[in-house]
């Protein structure tokens, strides 16, 4: 009797262990069900980095800190990635069509580290309506002066769409913007994946 209890006791046990093997499932941050190994890449919304309305030189050395990039020159803005960001995207809308507007891109790891420019982008403003009243998306976007570990993405599509740029920031925590050339106010803004 007490081998037959044993035995019922382990598939008893068996059988449970199985029941709760078929409950357990993988769920995405939308709180869906997903097949476990499954890829998700993050879905998120444009933000705003920042608002430009001068132009500014391109750091010294000295004012490339974490402490001085936005500190000694206010028209430079630093931005925290979210740690859900692999690689970032940007796109730029000013007010008026034809405008150009020109940004060194920088990414830094912490708050005591230094900025790194990892490309000078160039923008020119077509006429698709943006987010913000009386805005208009940039739809040409030029690369220059680029300097990462990675090959960034640009896509201009000219014919007034919308340009952007996309570079795998490989786990960098803030990104600063300095506007070299401002043609009228321009806003950068930020999404990722």
């Amino acid at each position: 009797m007490k081998k037959l209890t044993t035995v019922l006791t382990i598939i008893l046990l068996l059988a449970g262990v199985a029941l709760a093997i078929q409950g357990v499932y993988s769920y995405n941050r939308a709180a869906t069900i997903v097949e476990p190994g499954q890829l998700h890449t993050g879905q998120y919304s444009w933000a705003t980095l920042g608002t430009f309305t001068m132009t500014t030189a391109t750091p010294s050395v000295t004012n490339r800190t974490a402490a001085l990039f936005a500190v000694n020159d206010t028209n430079n803005v630093v931005y925290t990635i979210p740690s859900a960001y692999n690689r970032i995207r940007l796109r730029c809308s000013s007010t008026t069509d034809g405008d150009s507007s020109v940004f060194d891109v920088y990414l830094m790891n912490s708050a005591s580290d230094h900025y790194n420019r990892v490309a000078t982008l160039t923008f020119t403003t077509g006429t698709q309506t943006a987010g913000t009243l009386g805005y208009e998306f940039a739809d040409t976007l030029v690369e220059t002066n680029s300097n990462w570990h990675k090959t960034a993405s640009v896509m201009s599509p000219t014919g007034n769409f919308i340009a952007e740029y996309a570079i795998d920031v490989l786990g960098s925590a803030k990104i600063g913007i300095n506007p070299t050339t401002i043609t009228n106010t321009a806003i950068v803004e930020i999404s990722g994946y």
